[in-house]
């Protein structure tokens, strides 16, 4: 019963807009039935012990209240928005963008991909977030979510724009972030504030590895 909720919840999410997201898959392939009830519904593949969670997620919940918003939603709940870019300042498109919550990292967590709205700039914006401070993780995306299990509108080809140079996973480390990893350590990370009716700006410089090589 539990497998059947999952699949049709998940369906009516695409017939609503909803895309799908690759939040907390270490979760989904851990092979712990328990933890599974922290992938969200719009997880691009089923969990791998079937069981389908009872509620949404805040990532589903999320991305509804994103594409039908009230005017709730400005006011009751904060926000996190920024820009992955590169050394070079070009913006990062497709890279996976999480946000999780100090006390509770896995259950209050939101992904999005960066450049959602097809501007080049590498921006990404995440709301509906309630009060608290969070940190902010960039990853690229599985390249085993492409086709009918994309993630984004980067990842439709094996070959699209989320897998062509993918980003390094590293936290957002405040005014450390530097794109050398030699000085912005991959897991050097610092908490955002979220304010409620607020949106908390963020800046990722992603590391490269020709900044090991001077270039």
């Amino acid at each position: 019963r539990g497998e059947l909720l999952s699949t049709v919840s998940h369906e009516i999410g695409h017939f609503i807009g909803l895309g799908h997201t690759q939040l907390n898959q270490r979760l989904w392939e851990d092979g712990i039935p328990a933890n599974d009830r922290y992938v969200p519904i719009m997880f691009p593949i089923q969990s791998e012990q079937n069981v389908g969670p009872s509620n949404l997620s805040l990532d589903d919940r999320s991305s509804i209240s994103f594409l039908y918003p009230s005017d709730s939603l400005w006011t009751s709940r904060g926000g996190i928005a920024g820009v992955v870019i590169r050394r070079s300042g070009e913006g990062v498109q497709g890279a996976n963008v999480v946000v999780t919550k100090k006390e509770d990292p896995f259950g209050t967590a939101v992904a999005t991909v960066t450049d959602l709205y097809l501007r080049a700039t590498g921006e990404f914006d995440i709301y509906g977030l309630p009060f608290g401070d969070y940190k902010v993780f960039v990853e690229p995306v599985d390249p085993r979510f492409h086709g009918i299990s994309a993630v984004g509108p980067f990842s439709r080809f094996p070959d699209s724009e989320s897998f062509i140079d993918p980003v390094a996973p590293e936290y957002y480390s405040g005014e450390r972030e530097s794109g050398d990893p030699l000085t912005d350590a991959p897991d050097d990370s610092e908490y955002v504030h979220v304010n409620l009716g607020e949106t908390a700006d963020v800046e990722i410089i992603v590391n490269e590895e020709d900044a090991l090589l001077g270039l």
